[in-house]
């Protein structure tokens, strides 16, 4: 395919000289793109791999995104446990209000309802610790 594509080009040109010509094509590519990956073509505005300051000014850039990035997933998380907990105080609230009100018809509430009350305390008592654990090892979540 390749030869078919050189013999259109170059129909009648001797094939020692094709030889030569892609030898001497193949070996500028790979003294330029030497030349490149040295900086040696900083003349001509192409630098070439990046220096040493430019990647040390990047790791700073990243460590600051990537300290902003742990702060905002701290904040998150704190902010998902305080829902937890006040999902959790609103499901108490609804459960003694229906019992209150049962009681309040002279009704005596089933033990489903204790059941539930004591289950969602004690879930809601977790949450609780879980949070106060959770802002002691993290103190930059308390920032919102």
């Amino acid at each position: 395919m390749f030869d078919r594509i050189l013999k259109f080009i170059l129909h009648d040109v001797d094939p020692a000289h094709v030889n030569t010509v892609l030898r001497v094509a193949w070996r500028s590519v790979i003294v330029l793109h030497i030349a490149f990956a040295c900086g040696w073509l900083g003349i001509i505005g192409l630098t070439g791999f990046a220096k040493a300051a430019e990647t040390e000014n990047l790791k700073g850039s990243i460590a600051m995104v990537s300290q902003q990035v742990a702060k905002y997933r701290a904040q998150d998380r704190k902010d998902a446990l305080e829902i937890e907990i006040r999902r959790l105080d609103q499901e108490i609230f609804n459960i003694k209000a229906k019992m209150a009100e049962l009681g309040a018809l002279g009704e005596t509430a089933d033990s489903l309802y204790s059941q539930r009350l004591s289950e969602l305390e004690n879930e809601k008592a977790t949450q609780v610790r879980v949070l106060e654990a959770f802002l002691r090892s993290n103190p930059e979540a308390y920032g919102t």
